[in-house]
């Protein structure tokens, strides 16, 4: 026969005495969480538990004074409470906690109850362990229990810290909540929580989840005793408050569990099944996200398509949009993201990451208003990392252009006044360029065609056109106030672009033919492929000088170049 008798005392059950109500029909009422029968009885069920799914409860339904534990399988709801628990034999365990060492490979349980062999009975937190093979025999945890009042163990998620309720002396109220820290497989001498928490009066029942305390305490208010909760972190709480309706009442509210999003507790409230019933309602609350899409007038009614993933499920799956306002319901502490294509945002992608806090006392809502640009997107040759033109040239380093420079040079037509000094004479150097700057041009040809191709949807409203802009750039090299162009004559009136043989040359006009040479080279390429079909009407270009580029991060040969920019105009 194990050695220590546990039976709860009866200083607990005045704690939770209910008294006896007219017998109701006992039914299941999701809207006032109540869970019915088999679940609860005319007589009281106190200590919700949830573990291996099953639901266990200290009842007096097969006695009107004696208490004991039942059980029953969650998923099998026609099944009958049963007495026989997989705990240790004759413990009586009345609430308890459970937790899974993963070191020791073992399951620990810690529950309160009678110690007889004390030389004053009195109320202990005992423990016991499995590792498969039954249950150890309950031991009395010497570190925690004194000789007074402990019960109503919770223990964290982690199995660092135990919390309890004590009536020890010098307490702040009549019972207190208190905290043991394991170090080293022992448990630290109990600490009061403290004034914050624990007012003159009782707070009792705690229960750790994560993060969060909860317990019950008839000193926060006058409806006797309601549900708390404090946010917990390293052994100190905070932000302790009342949770509100569904959860408390004018009646007492005891015994808290959190699982899977449902807050089990115990209350008196009336129109139960009688005494006290097991209630169970959702903790967090659900969130909306609204999305409220808003298009330029240059665009025409198409709302584009939105993906919402969350832990590799997808929610909303590139959904065609054909409404400018999105709702979805969104699962609290979860992380979600979210993305928003259009047709006419080119390869644009509108990402968001947003995570939903737990909330229990309001309906968190999301909203994000997302503007749908006058499609722009750049193209910018700095990955190339090559210089993209020779010093004071204005034509791209491709082979040809270089040939048609070398020769120049060889018959004297330039860089032999002071017109054309400020033009160098390529060296070998430049022919290792040759193959980046053209697989660059390119790849540049090809981004403007497949924007080009995006567009054969009907993306652009009305008259606006799709805008494709160079901008040049030079290096901070100075050129001389004498230096001319030696170009030929310009003007192009597709590219608005125009300038004479001899025209004063500085970095800013400079920077504007390198502009226009490199936008004349990616035209003509273009329009090799497209042939007559290409669409003239929707497209514009633009030509840009910005003399010299300022930015510090680049070499002084990489400052010579060009960036384009496509959008709706």
């Amino acid at each position: 026969m194990i050695r220590y008798l546990l039976i709860f005392i009866l200083t607990v059950f005045v704690l939770f005495s209910g008294c006896s109500t007219t017998k109701f029909e006992c039914l299941k009422n999701e809207i006032v969480g109540n869970l019915g029968a088999p679940f609860n009885t005319q007589f009281d069920e106190l200590f919700p538990v949830i573990y291996n799914q099953y639901l266990f409860v200290l009842s007096n339904r097969l006695s009107k004074v004696d208490y004991d534990l039942f059980n029953i399988e969650l998923n099998n709801l026609n099944s009958n409470f049963e007495k026989e628990l997989p705990f240790p034999k004759n413990s009586r365990t009345t609430q308890f906690s459970i937790y899974h060492n993963k070191s020791r490979n073992i399951q620990e349980i810690y529950f309160s109850g009678l110690n007889r062999s004390a030389k004053r009975i009195h109320t202990d937190i005992f423990y016991a362990h499995s590792s498969g093979k039954g249950w150890s025999e309950p031991k009395s945890i010497s570190e925690i229990n004194s000789e007074h009042f402990e019960a109503y163990p919770s223990i964290s998620d982690d199995g660092r810290f135990l919390f309890f309720c004590s009536d020890r002396p010098n307490n702040y109220g009549e019972i207190d909540l208190f905290i043991s820290e394991r170090v080293n497989d022992k448990w630290t001498n109990p600490q009061n929580l403290g004034a914050e928490i624990n007012t003159k009066y009782s707070e009792i029942t705690p229960f750790i989840f994560g993060d969060k305390l909860f317990f019950s305490s008839n000193g926060y208010s006058e409806d006797g005793y309601d549900i708390m909760v404090a946010d917990f972190s390293n052994g100190s709480v905070a932000n302790i408050r009342k949770l509100p309706l569904p959860f408390n009442s004018q009646w007492d509210e005891k015994s808290p569990f959190l699982l899977d999003n449902q807050l089990y507790f115990t209350s008196n409230r009336p129109n139960g099944c009688g005494g006290y019933d097991v209630y169970a309602f959702k903790y967090c609350m659900d969130a909306v996200l609204e999305i409220n899409l808003i298009a330029s007038d240059k665009l025409k009614d198409n709302y584009g398509k939105i993906t919402i993933t969350s832990n590799n499920e997808v929610l909303l799956n590139s959904k065609e949009l054909n409404n400018p306002i999105v709702r979805i319901k969104l699962k609290p502490e979860n992380s979600y993201n979210l993305s928003f294509s259009h047709p006419c945002m080119l390869d644009s992608v509108i990402k968001y990451n947003l995570f939903v806090p737990c909330s229990d006392s309001s309906v968190l809502k999301f909203v994000y208003d997302i503007q749908i640009p006058d499609v722009y997107e750049e193209f910018t040759f700095e990955e190339y990392q090559v210089p993209f033109f020779v010093t004071g040239y204005y034509l791209p380093n491709v082979r040809k252009n270089l040939e048609t420079l070398r020769l120049k040079f060889s018959y004297n037509l330039i860089g032999n006044t002071d017109s054309t000094r400020y033009i160098e004479n390529p060296g070998p150097i430049y022919d290792a360029y040759t193959n980046t700057v053209e697989k660059a041009l390119n790849d540049a040809k090809d981004f403007i065609i497949h924007k080009i191709n995006m567009l054969k949807g009907d993306c652009i409203r009305g008259n606006s056109k799709l805008e494709i802009k160079l901008i040049g750039y030079a290096d901070p090299r100075p050129i001389s106030p004498l230096a001319r162009y030696d170009g030929p004559q310009i003007d192009d009136d597709e590219l608005e672009f125009s300038v004479y043989r001899g025209a004063i040359i500085d970095n800013n006009q400079l920077s504007k033919l390198r502009a226009y040479f490199t936008a004349d080279y990616i035209r003509k390429a273009i329009l090799n492929e497209f042939g007559d079909i290409f669409p003239k009407d929707k497209i514009q270009w633009k030509i840009e000088g910005r003399g010299i580029d300022d930015s510090p991060s680049l070499a002084n040969e990489y400052k010579r170049r060009v960036s384009i920019s496509i959008s709706i105009k």
